[in-house]
């Protein structure tokens, strides 16, 4: 829900190539973050057309962005425009609700304040924990009091000077507000409008015990359940489920690193040099 994600994408993008990120509403810490992934799209919609009424529209989206993009694309064309392009990120298609299903249900805000950690760590280049391993920096959390721990963390934030001015503790807990909300969302479109879509995956697959990322190692041991009971099956197709949303056969790209950490340098070079040549070429075919 933070476009802090993509800082490293829209770096790299050529300077004739427009880019639009959209920020998830919440992450003020007044407003309440949409529940729904169809409320997130229309509201994401409203923006866009706010600058673009007319298509065609190039969208993308890495991870539950990767469902609002979907969900975007929907919409957009129930109104009779056109999609040009629909990137997905790393993330498998949506699913029934009755597949979805939510392993961070029921964890307290110190594992989520540590993910958050660990996370923005890996986006953006910089130790955010401290030096400790996530289990560590999860027992320091834990040991405070709730409005402690926002502050601890907000104080770690604040000497490495990674927010701008006016981020304050009360962004803070609307970003973990957003984060958690997004989690917890399932979504299935009522409607399919199948358009052309490019999915880049990670090159490296973290769903394989060998592989499993730090987070995903945290997150078992804080849950007592393994990463792949979460995993609807649409994941063991190479396209992770697309086909059924595509107009065309999925292309798929892969791009070094894992979910995260393609994002982050230095493999978001490749993502946007691979990124780069699927948008010219919708480009091309749309002339």
């Amino acid at each position: 829900g933070n476009v802090i994600y993509y800082s490293n994408l829209a770096r790299h993008l050529s300077s004739d190539q427009p880019c639009y990120a959209l920020q998830a509403v919440g992450l003020d810490g007044e407003s309440e973050p949409f529940t729904r992934v169809e409320d997130i799209a229309a509201y994401n919609i409203k923006e866009i057309q706010s600058i673009q009424p007319q298509g065609p529209y190039f969208l993308g989206g890495h991870s539950f962005g990767g469902k609002v993009a979907c969900e975007m694309a929907q919409q957009l064309q129930k109104q009779g425009q056109e999609v040009a392009l629909l990137a997905i990120l790393d993330t498998n298609a949506p699913v029934p609700e009755k597949e979805h299903v939510n392993l961070m249900e029921g964890l307290n805000d110190a594992v989520w304040l540590t993910l958050i950690s660990d996370l923005l760590s890996t986006i953006l280049g910089k130790d955010l924990m401290l030096g400790k391993d996530m289990e560590a920096y999860y027992e320091a959390l834990e040991q405070l009091t709730p409005d402690e721990q926002f502050n601890y963390i907000y104080k770690n934030f604040q000497e490495l000077n990674i927010f701008p001015s006016g981020f304050g503790i009360k962004q803070l807990r609307g970003y973990l507000g957003v984060m958690k909300t997004n989690f917890q969302s399932s979504y299935f479109p009522k409607e399919i409008y199948p358009t052309k879509i490019a999915l880049f995956r990670s090159g490296i697959d973290t769903n394989s015990s060998s592989n499993k990322t730090k987070s995903q190692i945290f997150i078992e041991k804080m849950t007592g359940k393994m990463a792949s009971e979460s995993l609807p099956e649409n994941v063991s197709a190479p396209d992770w489920g697309w086909s059924a949303f595509s107009a065309e056969p999925v292309e798929i790209y892969w791009v070094p690193g894992t979910h995260v950490s393609m994002v982050a340098e230095p493999h978001v070079q490749v993502l946007v040099q691979k990124l780069m040549a699927c948008i010219e070429q919708a480009q091309v075919k749309g002339k």
